[in-house]
């Protein structure tokens, strides 16, 4: 509790308060003692890096998307509905294990991917953008600016997409409701009663 109240709270307790509230059944020393013992047997690695931590550099990817000169080129810019869509998402994909062994930075990807899919944000740099010899027509929900800073292209990302998006459609009825019931209050907008995106839509986007 010590550790986590120096790294969390701007006025943590001192070791006195953990004797008081321990009952005096450890010592001031013996909390310290103990507090370098958990420091020690970590190495010091007392933070984890989250899906979160990459989604809000995909954000900023997501808002600045654009050919360098129309700098705002999303039918949605980055706002409040967009990023609280990102959060719910994340927060679903937190709730289910198949997740869990996917790198923090892919499940970060894939919502912004697909939060952009709901809200109907395609790469509007649509015109066709010459790949070689031949043209390239970029119309999908991941923009350049997102695969560039992300490092994942769609194909990688259609897999954890589709995973996510049909945890999305079963988050109304899921067992474990809180985090639905969060994202459904005015404060995040309602992001949770936004209609998930249609499969369909998905497919096509991929192929």
């Amino acid at each position: 509790m010590m550790i986590a109240c120096k790294m969390h709270e701007i006025s943590p307790p001192d070791a006195t308060d953990f004797c008081f509230i321990s009952a005096s059944t450890y010592n001031k020393s013996q909390i310290i003692d103990m507090e370098q013992k958990i420091c020690a047997l970590l190495a010091f690695n007392l933070h984890i890096i989250t899906s979160h931590h990459f989604a809000n550099i995909y954000l900023r990817a997501h808002h600045v998307s654009g050919n360098g000169t129309e700098r705002t080129v999303c039918s949605i810019t980055y706002d409040d509905t967009m990023k609280y869509l990102v959060d719910y998402l994340l927060e679903i994909a937190s709730l289910k294990y198949s997740f869990a062994k996917e790198p923090p930075s892919k499940v970060a990807a894939a919502a912004v991917y697909l939060a952009r899919a709901t809200l109907g944000i395609r790469d509007a740099s649509a015109e066709d953008t010459p790949v070689g010899d031949s043209k390239h027509n970029s119309k999908g929900f991941f923009s350049r600016t997102l695969k560039y800073y992300s490092g994942y292209g769609e194909m990688d990302l259609e897999d954890l997409v589709f995973d996510l998006h049909a945890a999305h459609v079963k988050s109304e009825d899921e067992s474990l409701h809180s985090v639905y019931d969060k994202y459904s209050k005015k404060f995040f907008n309602m992001v949770a009663l936004r209609v998930p995106v249609e499969e369909e839509v998905l497919y096509e986007a991929f192929n």
